[in-house]
């Protein structure tokens, strides 16, 4: 399975040109999502327009087009869990994440950080009939018709 990540144009931007080197989720990424040593698993990342913050806007089945694309993709090198706000606030400049946001740190509620290795730019193409299907949370599968 080649996995999808989504994000919005700013952050999937900010990540193709190297100024974020961490993505922050509320959830650890699946291990065998993770590149370690020679293994590097490539995470495909879908651009969408941005929603509500905190709620999914995507259904767990859609077709790219207009609304949902193929930015780029980058790999996953190592995560790790923010054990503080000030822990959080500290890499700002790696996950350029307003503390005071809905996706800033918050106590009580996990929060990982994601450091990302490789990346690139997709070439833009025809994206034909291929739909994405969710997988877990902000993770998707592309599948073909």
């Amino acid at each position: 399975m080649t996995a999808h990540l989504v994000c919005v144009p700013a952050s999937s931007e900010h990540i193709l040109t190297g100024n974020k080197t961490i993505e922050t989720r509320t959830y650890d990424i699946p291990k065998y999502l993770l590149s370690q040593g020679d293994s590097s698993v490539r995470i495909a990342i879908l651009e969408t327009a941005r929603g509500s913050d905190g709620v999914s806007s995507i259904p767990d089945r859609v077709k790219l087009g207009t609304n949902m694309k193929q930015a780029g993709w980058m790999t996953i090198v190592r995560t790790f869990k923010y054990e503080s706000q000030s822990h959080f606030d500290s890499d700002t400049d790696k996950h350029l994440v307003d503390p005071a946001s809905n996706y800033g740190y918050c106590d009580g509620k996990d929060m990982y950080g994601w450091v990302i290795g490789s990346k690139g730019r997709c070439p833009t193409h025809d994206q034909g009939q291929v739909f994405a299907e969710r997988r877990m949370r902000s993770i998707f599968e592309i599948v073909a018709t």
